[in-house]
């Protein structure tokens, strides 16, 4: 720990080192935390995909027009510990909206009835 002159006269206390010494968590500690906002551990489901081409991503609008976005298969708490980033590795729920929307045609086959 290092004494420096600050503004007013005074000294600051710097710390030198990384923040791991600081006793701060990591990035990777950070995205480690974020578990909860995903149905599945990121990273397991298809290579090159993320959270923003999966069909299941849905979103929370504030008042203000501030979009949160949240994985529409976990339950939410309206807070960080819920909120998806959009360049998060997909899971192994992710799937295509095409992929949904083939399930849809079917059911709507199955009601109907095919011709």
């Amino acid at each position: 720990m290092e004494l420096h002159p600050d503004l007013f006269g005074g000294e600051t206390a710097i710390i030198a080192g990384s923040p791991a010494d600081c006793g701060m968590p990591s990035h990777r500690q950070l995205a480690a935390g974020r578990e909860a906002a995903h149905a599945a551990a990121p990273g397991s489901g298809p290579e090159r995909e993320t959270c923003e081409s999966c069909n299941n991503l849905d979103y929370h609008q504030t008042g203000a027009g501030r979009l949160f976005y949240k994985c529409g298969l976990t339950s939410w708490t309206f807070g960080a510990a819920t909120d998806v980033h959009l360049g998060d590795a997909a899971c192994r729920f992710w799937e295509t909206a095409c992929q949904s929307g083939l399930a849809a045609v079917q059911t709507f086959e199955q009601i109907v009835g095919k011709r």
